[in-house]
């Protein structure tokens, strides 16, 4: 933006934002978090007997770490790893 006699000194040009490079740690913590989730998902389906609940599924899905921490501690791992 040329700056001439009309334009105020405090407008300031337009700059588009910088690109976010991820870095391969946020690419290990997607895929890890990916595959939690996905074993999360099958730990709650397993848990219910084969049935979907609901609740389960959003807990397994959004929590997936503590999901998965419950289902061994007070479930007994509803025998996936069997």
């Amino acid at each position: 933006m040329a700056k001439n006699r009309r334009t105020p000194s405090y407008v300031v040009e337009y700059q588009p934002p910088k690109y976010y490079h991820r870095t391969i740690g946020d690419v290990l913590f997607s895929l890890v978090y990916i595959l939690m989730s996905l074993s999360a998902i099958y730990m709650s389906w397993k848990c219910n007997g084969g049935n979907f609940e609901i609740w389960s599924f959003l807990a397994a899905l959004i929590f997936p770490y503590f999901y998965i921490i419950y289902a061994l501690a007070f479930k007994g791992g509803c025998g996936v790893f069997a």
